[in-house]
């Protein structure tokens, strides 16, 4: 969580010190990319032959607090892990979803390229 914080304030100081032509760019590619993330998470569930499901379950652990007197004591501290579990799959199901995500992925990627013109134009380096 700390570090996804981290990287969330980091790329915020990236994205402040972006060019306008490098902002339009990044916003032209961000439908192409996410719909090319789930492509190949779908690829390799299909080649794996099932996929992974991950879920955040609690787990207590004994830590350290301090009470209004300066005094220190055990106390339970509740933290949080990631749980990966295998998930059967229609093989079948997920092909024809594959086929979907890459007709929309060439569709977002052709129009990607003419938004990505269009930026390099409006906003020349």
């Amino acid at each position: 969580m700390k570090r996804n914080l981290l990287m969330l304030v980091g790329v915020g100081f990236l994205t402040a010190c972006a060019t306008p032509q490098e902002k339009c760019v990044s916003g032209a590619k961000r439908d192409y990319n996410m719909l090319q993330t789930r492509v190949n998470k779908v690829q390799t569930d299909i080649a794996r032959g099932y996929a992974v499901h991950k879920t955040r379950e609690p787990f207590t652990v004994m830590g350290t607090c301090k009470n209004s007197e300066g005094k220190y004591y055990s106390c339970p501290r509740t933290d949080y892990r990631v749980v990966e579990k295998p998930v059967s799959l229609d093989i079948s199901q997920e092909r024809i979803k594959l086929a979907e995500l890459e007709e929309r992925a060439s569709v977002a990627y052709d129009r990607m390229m003419a938004q990505v013109s269009q930026c390099r134009y409006i906003h020349p380096e």
